[in-house]
């Protein structure tokens, strides 16, 4: 974690079909902080046609982030998408810890 309550980033989850009303990638751009004012704000889809989750937390680690939130916003809202993103982003996070606990045990 990055020592604060605030993340460094924050990740817009929608679906890409209703990308045309959801406009997720422009309300991004329109939320991107100044560098250094602000959490990176990132667009990630349920859709096959990505970026799809976990591709978007693998680049922002890949770019330092240690902290993001994730922040559904499908339209209309998937009843079951509280538990299966819980339980992706704990699969997720698990793989990371383990990628890293290897690296480390591999280089030292």
């Amino acid at each position: 974690m990055n020592g604060s309550s605030q993340p460094e980033a924050v990740v817009l989850y929608g679906r890409s079909s209703f990308d045309k009303t959801q406009a997720l990638p422009a309300i991004a751009a329109r939320l991107e902080p100044r560098p250094g004012e602000g959490a990176h704000v990132a667009v990630a889809f349920a859709d096959l046609t990505g970026p799809s989750l976990p591709d978007v937390p693998d680049r922002l680690a890949g770019e330092g982030v240690t902290a993001a939130t994730i922040v559904p916003c499908m339209i209309p809202a998937d009843p079951s998408l509280s538990v299966w993103l819980a339980g992706a982003l704990s699969l997720w996070s698990r793989r990371v810890a383990d990628h890293r606990s290897n690296g480390r045990s591999s280089s030292a």
